[in-house]
This record gives structure tokens, sequence and C-alpha cells, in this order.
């Protein structure tokens, strides 16, 4: 993940859109935006399809050992629903008390700054 600082990731995917709330945006645009808002909800990258779009990001972590290998959803195949997200968040950010819409559990790494958790 060395290769996760803002200036490498807007260098290797800066043209490469994500998306971010109810739109789309090329990375360098929304680190421009995440850098100068002042909103009160501010918008972040929330991509679950991170991975057709920059799949050389696939390759800059591993899983850990404890989650890899099958688990039951696997067994849908295609139908398997999303599983892995890229999300980038600037100061103020963040989602609403919630439960995961699978109703599974996750993993999460922190690459940069902290994350509060409740």
């Amino acid at each position: 993940m060395k290769t996760w600082s803002r200036e490498r990731l807007v260098e290797r995917f800066g043209d490469t859109m994500f998306t971010c709330g109810p739109c789309d945006l090329r990375l360098r645009e929304w680190y421009a935006y995440a850098e100068r808002n002042m909103d009160d909800s501010p918008l972040f990258v929330f991509d679950r399809l991170f991975h057709e779009r920059a799949p050389a990001l696939l390759e800059d972590y591993e899983v850990p050992a404890v989650f890899r290998g099958r688990d039951l959803f696997d067994l849908l195949g295609a139908d398997r629903p999303a599983f892995r997200w890229l999300l980038a968040a600037g100061r103020r950010s963040g989602s609403k008390w919630h439960v995961d819409p699978n109703k599974t559990c996750a993993w999460n790494a922190v690459v940069r700054g902290r994350k509060r958790w409740l």
C-alpha cells in the first residue's frame, strides 16, 4: 500500500472515474473537491466497481489470511453480491448509522488518517 499516497494515486488513476455519492468523478477532480470543500456532508469515494475501473489497485494489497478462501457467497457464482469497495474520504465525511446491506462482516484498512467507529 506504499503506492496509495495522494500523489501516487493521482499519477496512476487521476483520469479514472470513481463513484462519489450520486455522481462519478475523476480521481483528480475528487481530490481537488475534497481539499477545498466546506460542505456539511461532503462527497466521498464509495466505489464497488473499482476493481473493473482500476484493476491495478488489486495488486497493491493482499487480503488477510483469515479472510482468504471460499465463503458462502461464493456458492452464488455470478449472482454473488458486491463484496469489495474502494472508499476515500476527506474531513467531516462519513456515513449514517447502518447495517451492512448484505448482512456480512468485513475487513477494512485505513491507509492514511483515522476512522472513528461507533
